[in-house]
């Protein structure tokens, strides 16, 4: 089997904002994370990948296990070697942020080229990817989530979050207290790419769910998600918990939610509210419709290697998890337990 696995900030693919630069810490420790797991299965899988010129000195290890690396010294060249190294291979895993509909581009662009790919479909990553359209849409199915409206010319008053529409990564978010916040706030930006919510106090968690053709396969364990404290949510790594006291809750609200999401395939990540005071308790804050940056943490709680569900979803066996890890966007871990 030939697989490529394209992680779309690391191949240069895109021009990220000036406060998005965590996207590329985390797409790389991503793609190591991935690479390294597939060379390791016993089975024989030969991986390409692309990438740009400034991380080629990081990925001397790779030469050893025979993965070949592409590089892409501009957008258009990345996108080129991209249609063309997917349609060579077996199949192809994208990793991609949701901003300006990159990720929907990509999956689109392959698609309509019969490339196989490890992902969930284009109409599932719109959805997903536009957080306007996902609330809507987890209202009219009575999924607990924020209320979410978009961003008034006049600061309406409260204690509000604001954040891209199509953000990614904390990309843009900010909490927003004041009048003069708020004149600031979009002074910077264009308030038409937007949404508000009220803040809410909580613990912000996460949970991945493994997929195969729209068909929910299996749920992995809860984690703690570590956002800075300044206002900007910024991620920061989490900690997570084969045995955490939300698993059994989070696990019956994602199964509600993935039955009025179709399309899902591959890992799926959910953010969730967790509130000891707050009715409901739990709440779905959003969707990301691909590999999170998650993995870090899930790959060190199992002796599985978690690259075969990412290849092959559908295996009849989960893997098993056990103890705790702490981990941080740069793939530096802590082991708990």
């Amino acid at each position: 089997m030939h697989v490529l696995i394209s992680e779309m900030v690391c191949g240069g693919g895109i021009a990220l904002p000036g406060n998005a630069g965590s996207l590329q810490q985390e797409g790389w420790a991503m793609l190591q994370a991935l690479i390294d797991d597939i060379v390791r299965l016993p089975e024989a899988v030969q991986v390409s990948t692309i990438l740009h010129p400034t991380l080629t000195r990081h990925s001397s290890r790779w030469h050893a296990q025979q993965v070949q690396v592409a590089i892409a010294d501009s957008p258009a060249q990345e996108k080129q070697l991209l249609c063309r190294l997917a349609t060579q291979c077996d199949a192809t895993l994208l990793i991609a942020p949701e901003l300006n509909g990159a990720l929907e581009h990509r999956v689109r662009l392959l698609s309509q080229r019969g490339v196989r790919l490890l992902n969930c479909t284009a109409e599932a990553v719109a959805l997903t990817s536009d957080k306007w359209a996902l609330f809507q849409h987890l209202s009219a199915h009575q999924i607990p989530t924020i209320p979410t409206a978009p961003v008034s010319t006049r600061f309406p008053g409260g204690d509000l979050v604001v954040k891209r529409r199509d953000g990614a990564g904390s990309t843009g978010m900010r909490r927003i207290t004041t009048s003069q916040d708020w004149t600031r706030h979009w002074q910077a930006h264009d308030p038409r790419r937007f949404l508000m919510q009220p803040f809410l106090p909580g613990s912000p968690h996460s949970l991945t769910a493994l997929f195969s053709n729209g068909v929910l396969q299996s749920l992995w364990p809860a984690g703690e998600q570590h956002l800075s404290d300044n206002g900007t949510f910024s991620y920061q790594g989490g900690r997570l918990e084969a045995a955490h006291r939300f698993n059994g809750a989070m696990h019956a609200l994602i199964r509600q939610t993935a039955s009025i999401l179709p399309g899902l395939h591959g890992l799926v990540g959910f953010d969730l509210l967790v509130s000891d005071t707050a009715e409901p308790p739990l709440t779905l804050v959003e969707v990301n419709p691909r590999l999170t940056t998650s993995y870090l943490g899930y790959r060190q709680l199992t002796s599985d290697n978690l690259a075969a569900w990412c290849l092959q979803p559908d295996r009849p066996e989960h893997p098993k998890f056990h103890g705790a890890v702490q981990f941080r966007i740069d793939g530096t871990l802590e082991r708990l337990t």
